[in-house]
């Protein structure tokens, strides 16, 4: 395994490179033009709600509190030097080492697969005898030993196989007295555990400043239709930290298949996009500027794209009784098939994400969702690494502004509800599922077995 510092030199990286294929070579360790843009498009953002990028840095990754300058017309947030310097007394109370903080790269550079690019924030102390803009103000083997802490407390003790380099930004985006960073490539696939964590290695008992944070995520749910997938849409927009995205791939599905409802198949193919990776780039674009995003799907209008896209997202699995979902589809559209009915689909995406990631995905139970809310709510929570909140439990009837532009079609049921409601008395199984459509129950019955065996509650 290596863990070490590395020369920024491009000659020496692309040595590195040729040697062990994970390292970012002299081609993909400067970002190319368009993740260029993003970021200058990202800063311009950021300077527009806050004086500097280092209070933006000291405030979303160290939770500094700011303060407002200017006035009503023109204001912007700012970390106060008495701020700064009570972090700095606690950070050092708290540990001889620097507090530091362990995030994603906003814009990755093209690093190679299966390696992930990481930045390590330090906040200084402040007493630091050398010039943190033309000199590291930490010495190597603090900074190895943090990004080892951080990626042992990241992926737990028993999974401490992982290489990484890191070295000095010869460009700083940020130079300041106050913050000090580095730049770190992993050996390892961290899909599952996008946090940024602020350990104090030396200290276990001042927790102050040794709390895990979060890093936006991307929850990506696979359901079928008739699973109340909406309502868990509707849970999950309850919560301020989160944003919500109603099958945003729909439109291009059923452009492909031909399969258009005659009420609404004119607005909706000519209102929505119907380009795949401009729908990632808006999906990963918002996680970055507004926090959690969870994007609602139907499996089968996914299974096509490229998965690549979507290898960093957290999939959740959401399944129903094959019997229920039958008759409650049959109510609204008979002409259903395996396809429509997504089981299969779910099946070979979870498949997938298991290959891809040596993880397993979560999988949701509706029925035991309807049957207790809460306990699997909480759970999934825990799972996220998200807070549960009670406000998730219910919602204001009526229609949504997040809504598809299919809702009227498919959503009058869930439009009555504040919240997941009650269980139905009685279990459906085949002796409810109509003659006609007993064929396709037996077909999707299988998969239906396979994928809920995965479900994190059994």
């Amino acid at each position: 395994m290596i863990r070490e510092k590395i020369s920024p030199s491009l000659d020496s990286m692309q040595e590195l490179h040729l040697k062990h294929g994970w390292i970012p070579g002299s081609q993909s360790i400067r970002p190319t033009d368009d993740i260029k843009e993003k970021k200058h498009n990202y800063i311009t953002n950021m300077l527009d709600r806050y004086v500097s990028l280092q209070d933006f840095v000291l405030h979303r990754f160290f939770g500094l509190k700011y303060v407002v300058q200017g006035n009503w017309n023109s204001s912007r947030m700012s970390v106060s030097d008495e701020e700064i310097s009570a972090a700095r007394v606690a950070a050092k109370t708290a540990s001889n080492t620097h507090e530091f903080r362990f995030v994603p790269n906003l814009f990755s550079y093209q690093v190679p697969t299966g390696t992930n690019h990481y930045v390590i924030w330090f906040l200084l102390n402040g007493d630091e005898p050398i010039d943190p803009t033309t000199q590291s103000p930490i010495l190597d083997d603090e900074i190895n030993s943090s990004i080892e802490t951080a990626l042992e407390q990241l992926l737990g003790p028993t999974n401490n196989k992982f290489s990484f380099v890191w070295y000095l930004n010869p460009k700083p985006t940020i130079t300041s007295r106050v913050l000090y960073h580095v730049q770190i490539s992993i050996n390892r696939i961290l899909h599952y555990y996008s946090h940024s964590y602020s350990i104090s290695p030396q200290s276990t008992d001042k927790l102050q400043f040794c709390t895990k944070q979060k890093v936006n995520m991307i929850i990506y749910l696979l359901s079928g239709p008739r699973s109340f997938s909406t309502a868990l849409m509707y849970s999950f927009n309850q919560r301020t930290d989160t944003v919500v995205i109603d099958e945003p791939f729909y439109p291009i599905w059923l452009k492909r298949i031909g399969k258009v409802q005659p009420h609404y198949d004119e607005i909706m193919l000519s209102s929505q996009n119907i380009d795949a990776n401009k729908i990632h780039d808006k999906i990963e674009e918002m996680e970055k500027m507004k926090g959690n995003i969870f994007v609602k799907n139907m499996a089968n209008t996914v299974k096509d794209m490229n998965k690549n896209r979507i290898l960093n997202y957290r999939p959740i699995f959401l399944v129903r009784n094959p019997a229920e979902v039958i008759v409650s589809h049959i109510k609204l559209d008979q002409s259903i098939t395996g396809e429509d009915l997504c089981f299969e689909h779910q099946v070979k995406l979870y498949d997938w994400f298991q290959e891809q990631t040596k993880e397993d995905p979560l999988v949701i139970n509706a029925n035991e969702l309807i049957k207790d809310p809460k306990s699997i709510l909480t759970g999934l929570c825990d799972k996220l690494n998200l807070p549960f909140t009670n406000e998730m439990l219910s919602w204001p009837a009526g229609p949504k502004p997040i809504d598809g532009v299919w809702a009227s079609a498919w959503y009058n049921a869930v439009h009555q509800s504040t919240g997941f409601g009650q269980p139905s008395s009685t279990k459906l199984t085949r002796d409810d599922v109509p003659s006609e459509f007993l064929a396709l129950y037996d077909e999707v019955l299988p998969y239906y077995h396979k994928i809920l065996s995965h479900s994190f509650l059994d």
